[in-house]
């Protein structure tokens, strides 16, 4: 995951993100879904990590926020969370997760409506 915030901040509209004092993230995730056993632990991981990167200033005057959203590998799940992602402020930066075939393909053609603010 520290991987994740490097690579993030560094490779996605570097200088705008520097502005931003907030950053979110957006994560769908099947911990009730065929996949639980799997995204249970990486839950908890994820938010370990956002609150340490937090706690110690990890990116330097940025503080991240992960929105986890459990998608249960359902598609109607997936499209209704990724629609309330995009509607908090600040806007995610990017999404992370859908890992899911079903997942992906659906919410593939929603990622162009919000494409201004999530890669």
């Amino acid at each position: 995951m520290m991987v994740l915030a490097v690579v993030f901040l560094s490779g996605l509209q570097a200088k705008a993100l520097v502005a931003q004092k907030e950053v979110r993230i957006m994560w769908l995730c099947d911990p009730t879904g065929p996949y639980s056993a799997l995204h249970t632990l990486s839950v908890k991981g994820v938010e370990d990590f956002f609150k340490w990167s937090n706690e110690t200033d990890y990116i330097k005057g940025i503080k991240l926020i992960v929105d986890i959203y459990d998608t249960g590998m359902d598609v109607g799940k997936a499209v209704a969370a990724f629609n309330m992602g995009l509607a908090k402020d600040p806007r995610p930066v990017m999404t992370t997760g859908g890992m899911a075939t079903p997942t992906c393909l659906v919410i593939k053609p929603l990622s162009k409506k919000g494409e201004d603010s999530l890669h």
